[in-house]
C-alpha cells in the first residue's frame, strides 16, 4: 500500500512539474534565466548556493537573538559557493549523470546520502569551518594540524549529520534526480535546501560549539567513521576490507 501511495504522489508531482515547466517556458524571463544557467552552470550553482547558505546563517542568528556574526555568515557563503562550483559540479552535474542509474531516483538519493554526503560533503565542511574559525598566525604555519582538527570533528559529529543528511536530502534529491534538468540540479537544492542551511547553521555554526576530538590515525578515524553509520557490505567487518585494499 505505501509503494502504491508513493508511486502515485510521485506521478502527480511528476504532472505537477510538466505543467510548471511548459508555462515556464512561455516566459521570456525565465527562459533567459534558463539559457544562462545552461550556458554558465558553474557560477550559476556558486552565487545561488553561496547567497542561499549566507540567508540561512543570517536568519538564524537573527532568530537566536545574538550579536550578527559577520565572519560565521562570510564562512557559510565561501563554503556554499566553493563546494557547489567544485565537489558539488563534479558530483552532481558530471559524474553522476555518467554512472547513476537511470529511471531509479530514489536509489540514486540513497546512494548520495550514504557516500557522497558523509565522506565528501562534511569532510570538506569541517575543514572549511576550522581553518575560518581557528585562523591565527599559529594555526596558519601548522595547516596539516588544522586539516586533522576538521576531519576529527567531521568523524564525531558524522553520526548526528548522517541522520540529518538521510532524513532531509533523501526526499529532496528523490524529487531532483527524478524530474528537475541537469543544469538546474544543483540551483534547485540551493533553493528547496534553505532549510537545510539554516539546520546545518544552528547545529554545526556557532564557533563556540564544542566537537571533543581524540587522537587517532587517518585510518582509525575513516574506520571509527565507517562503524559509526552502521555503514554495511557484505564484508563482516568494512574497516578490514578498507585497511585490505589500501595495503
Amino acid at each position: 500500500m505505501s509503494a502504491a501511495l508513493v508511486s502515485v504522489a510521485f506521478q502527480a508531482a511528476r504532472r505537477k512539474a510538466t505543467s510548471v515547466s511548459k508555462r515556464a517556458r512561455a516566459n521570456p524571463f525565465l527562459m533567459a534565466v534558463s539559457k544562462r544557467a545552461r550556458a554558465y552552470p558553474l557560477a550559476t550553482s556558486g552565487l545561488v548556493i553561496g547567497i542561499r547558505y549566507a540567508i540561512g546563517d543570517g536568519v538564524v542568528q537573527v532568530m537566536s537573538g545574538d550579536s550578527w556574526d559577520v565572519r560565521r555568515t562570510a564562512l557559510f557563503a565561501a563554503f556554499g559557493s566553493t563546494y557547489a562550483m567544485t565537489f558539488g559540479y563534479g558530483v552532481y552535474n558530471v559524474l553522476y549523470p555518467a554512472l547513476m542509474p537511470k529511471g531509479r531516483p530514489i536509489l540514486n538519493a540513497l546512494i548520495d546520502c550514504c557516500t557522497n554526503s558523509p565522506f565528501l560533503y562534511f569532510p570538506v565542511y569541517y575543514i572549511f569551518r576550522e581553518f575560518a574559525y581557528e585562523s591565527t598566525p599559529e594555526t596558519r604555519a601548522q595547516p596539516v594540524e588544522v586539516l586533522k582538527n576538521g576531519l576529527c570533528k567531521w568523524k564525531e559529529a558524522l553520526p548526528g549529520d548522517f541522520k540529518s543528511c538521510l532524513l532531509f536530502w533523501l526526499p529532496v534529491n528523490s524529487f531532483n534526480f527524478w524530474i528537475v534538468p541537469l543544469h538546474f540540479r544543483q540551483p534547485f537544492m540551493a533553493v528547496v535546501g534553505f532549510a537545510w542551511a539554516m539546520i546545518l547553521s544552528n547545529s554545526r555554526g556557532s564557533r563556540d560549539e564544542e566537537i571533543t576530538c581524540t587522537t587517532a590515525t587517518s585510518d582509525e578515524m575513516i574506520c571509527d567513521a565507517l562503524h559509526h553509520i552502521q555503514y554495511r557490505t557484505i564484508f563482516d567487518d568494512p574497516c578490514e576490507e578498507f585497511l585490505v585494499a589500501l595495503q
